[in-house]
């Protein structure tokens, strides 16, 4: 569990995130849980938590604009909750981010 609660800073299933800046926080992550950002970044549904699937372009067609379906290569759904994902330059601008908060940058 990551918190701001001090209530929770010694629990032992808790990480206790000392700064309000979200950058400081993900440093604080990243230093005590290092993950690939190829392999494990922007898996999970943003809404629900859940794994995401590939999914069949044909299948989305109707539930994405027209101009992504015309340019995303590929998509992933949801496993709970069905929202559809499509890599984006923002999600290439967000693991860059990521990546440059790492330890060692």
């Amino acid at each position: 569990m990551l918190t701001r609660d001090k209530r929770f800073k010694t629990a032992p299933q808790a990480m206790f995130l000392a700064s309000n800046n979200i950058r400081e926080q993900l440093r604080q992550v990243l230093a005590r849980f290092p993950f690939d950002t190829h392999r494990y970044a922007f898996t999970r549904c943003s809404r629900c938590n859940r794994l995401l699937k590939p999914v069949a372009r044909e299948l989305v067609s109707r539930r994405v604009p027209p101009f992504v379906y015309a340019h995303a290569a590929s998509f992933a759904e949801c496993e709970g909750c069905g929202r559809v994902y499509w890599d984006a330059t923002h999600t290439e601008r967000a693991r860059q981010a990521i990546e440059s908060l790492a330890p060692g940058r």
